[in-house]
């Protein structure tokens, strides 16, 4: 009647919040990318000027945010290295980390997924300027575009109280449990 292993449910709850943890960055680094299009607003001008087509600004964007995603996951796995044995020391469990083919793949799929979601609304909001208007130092933003920048702010921010509320709840139910008097 003794468990030998963890709670599945454990898990599934820290997945939850490491997913909105990871959407809560992702629509940072929107806001982050499009607020940055002030300074690169001349360099799209230039090269729409000269021919560049929306598309290869698209992939152009979207390739940033992808290198971007791949060095946060490499700094991610070195950090995970680097502090596993004091991690270990410090819970005194022995958990190791081994490279397998549904881990690769895994890590792979979140890698892709991150760069993509991160860098779609920057790469098809910055290639989307009129060039002529771009290089006058006119640019023009929409009420929809503000809207949505906006809208993203204020989703990320819900996104974070709510799990900061969750967290909170699930602290004072483990805390009354752990503390109260069964008789």
């Amino acid at each position: 009647g003794t468990r030998t292993g963890g709670r599945i449910e454990y898990v599934k709850l820290f997945s939850i919040i490491a997913i909105f943890i990871l959407l809560i960055a992702c629509i940072n680094f929107m806001n982050l990318s499009t607020a940055r299009a002030a300074r690169r607003i001349k360099e799209i001008g230039i090269k729409k000027a000269v021919g560049a087509l929306r598309k290869q600004l698209v992939i152009q964007y979207l390739s940033e945010s992808m290198l971007m995603t791949i060095i946060s996951a490499a700094l991610a796995l070195l950090l995970v290295f680097l502090f596993l044995p004091g991690f270990n020391v410090l819970t005194g469990k022995q958990i190791h980390f081994q490279f397998d083919s549904t881990l690769i793949i895994s890590i792979a799929a979140i890698i892709l997924f991150t760069g993509l979601i991160a860098g779609s609304y920057p790469a098809l909001y910055l290639s989307g300027f009129d060039p002529a208007t771009v290089l006058k130092g006119k640019l023009n933003t929409s009420l929809g575009e503000v809207w949505a920048r906006k809208g993203l702010v204020v989703f990320q921010f819900t996104l974070s109280v709510i799990l900061i509320a969750a967290v909170v709840v699930v602290f004072k139910q483990i805390e009354y449990i752990q503390t109260k008097n069964l008789g």
